[in-house]
């Protein structure tokens, strides 16, 4: 297929209508976007994703804090006194950063895609998966003050969680007496849960909490239990058993959140973190202008395909949230 008749061909299938005036999404195909990126994401798709038309704002929650109630007596009327007042408090802010997605296709790439029913599957399928593992990355692992410029986009959802847990009680550093890190055993589960219940936040805002970590925890874990050489070890190794440590599920089972970080900590450890709550208390706020424009570059003999978004990651309450560090994986034998 010659190049002009490509550019027909490309014209037909994303027409003025599908990129809406100047490249922009039409709300309805924005949001559909939106969806199709996350819902490629156990994680993504399980928080809290608000979409706004305002780059920037912020959020007040109502509460009716103390008793409700109060005694009453028969044939008694109502002294008009309230049992209660709504407060209202400002719950966060957000201010989304501006982000670019941008690769280019060849004439060959593109003639041979061309050539299949589904051009714009092809496209959008593969251009939303990216876009969802990237999004997923920042949204855990995102910290302003990294030298990694991709990181320092913005501050993700570990970050703001550590950093609202100061002084709490609910920073658990799992390291033995010399300070080095300590792999999973039931020790772990048992002082994180003891640090969530006890606090009045997490017991009436969180109704199903989760362990939400890297896979590799489970997988340690698995094998912890394996070597008790008992009914349940066995079962837990040959996948037979749900892992409930304290009762609490894994979040995505096995397959846990494979973006949760694993580094190396300067002595030969990897070490990785878990949290213990619930994912709906991790926001993702996504402005609805998503504008996606191509361009022809004919000195390469390709196109250009840019998209254009504004994002943050906001944790309104995370109090809500238990922080487990230095947990040391890869220690399953």
């Amino acid at each position: 297929m010659k190049n002009v008749e490509l550019l027909r061909e490309i014209e037909k299938k994303f027409t003025s209508t599908d990129l809406g005036t100047y490249g922009i999404l039409p709300a309805e195909k924005a949001d559909d976007f939106i969806n199709l990126t996350l819902t490629q994401s156990a994680l993504l798709n399980a928080v809290t994703v608000y979409r706004t038309d305002n780059r920037a704002g912020e959020f007040y929650v109502f509460d009716l804090p103390g008793h409700v109630i109060k005694a009453a007596a028969e044939g008694t009327a109502w002294d008009e006194t309230d049992t209660g007042s709504f407060t209202t408090d400002k719950a966060f802010e957000y201010s989304c950063k501006k982000l670019v997605s941008a690769f280019r296709m060849t004439w060959e790439t593109i003639n041979w895609a061309l050539n299949a029913p589904d051009f714009e599957d092809f496209i959008v399928q593969n251009w939303s998966r990216r876009m969802k593992d990237d999004l997923e990355v920042l949204a855990l692992n995102g910290d302003s003050s990294s030298t990694d410029p991709f990181l320092g986009i913005d501050d993700g959802w570990l970050k703001l969680i550590e950093t609202g847990l100061q002084n709490t009680g609910q920073i658990i550093n799992w390291v033995d007496a010399s300070g080095n890190p300590k792999p999973v055993d039931p020790a772990l589960w048992q002082l994180a849960y003891k640090a969530f219940i006890s606090n009045p936040y997490a017991r009436a805002m969180v109704k199903n909490p989760v362990w939400i970590t890297n896979p590799i925890v489970y997988v340690d874990y698995m094998h912890y239990l394996a070597a008790r050489e008992d009914n349940l070890g066995a079962a837990a190794l040959m996948g037979a058993a749900e892992l409930r440590p304290d009762g609490v599920p894994f979040f995505n089972g096995a397959n846990g959140v494979p973006y949760m970080p694993v580094v190396e900590d300067g002595n030969n450890n990897l070490v990785t973190k878990i949290l213990l709550g619930d994912p709906k208390q991790l926001w993702l706020v996504i402005h609805r202008e998503f504008r996606g424009e191509y361009t022809r570059k004919p000195e390469l003999d390709a196109w250009d395909w840019i998209g254009w978004a504004y994002v943050d990651f906001v944790v309104p309450f995370p109090q809500t949230f238990v922080l487990v560090k230095n947990v040391k994986v890869g220690t399953a034998s």
